[in-house]
């Protein structure tokens, strides 16, 4: 047969929405989720949560889109919110960032939207909230050195 069969080692977009939604969570949710595991002073509480949303969004959307989702959010923030909600954007970004600095580097569509959230953030949000999401200095040899020793995890690690 001239079908390529998938190997079932990783769920499919599909199905990951699928098992999202109805019986899981919205990606609005998630991110909401996501933004309450950081305090006011942008510590992070619980990890695990947003470790995964992190590494796995990827499987749903592009990471330009993750982010649109996440300027969108920023932007259309309710008054009476945007002094909760819109920090805990900047420090979740801050931790897209800090985990995955590769991923903002070389793709031009999350150039983009990162420009624009930036200027959002200078233009309507606190000042000193940009610097948490400012991909403009993130160095190529220090994304490249995070993705092959696996930072974290001690470096790398010799099969048997």
């Amino acid at each position: 047969e001239g079908r390529l069969r998938r190997r079932m080692t990783c769920p499919s977009p599909q199905e990951i929405r699928h098992a999202l939604s109805p019986h899981g969570v919205s990606l609005d949710e998630l991110i909401e989720r996501c933004l309450n595991c950081f305090d006011g002073e942008g510590r992070l509480r619980s990890s695990q949560l947003v470790s995964m949303t992190l590494m796995m969004h990827c499987w749903v959307m592009p990471s330009h889109n993750f982010a649109q989702h996440l300027l969108t959010l920023y932007r259309d923030c309710p008054v009476d919110k945007r002094n909760y909600i819109r920090p805990r954007i900047c420090y979740f970004i801050r931790q897209w960032i800090r985990q995955y600095p590769a991923v903002f580097n070389g793709d031009a569509h999350l150039e983009e939207v990162m420009e624009e959230l930036g200027e959002l953030v200078k233009r309507e949000g606190d000042k000193g909230h940009y610097s948490l999401i400012d991909t403009t200095n993130i160095e190529p040899q220090s994304c490249c050195r995070r993705l092959t020793l696996g930072e974290g995890s001690g470096g790398l690690k010799k099969r048997k």
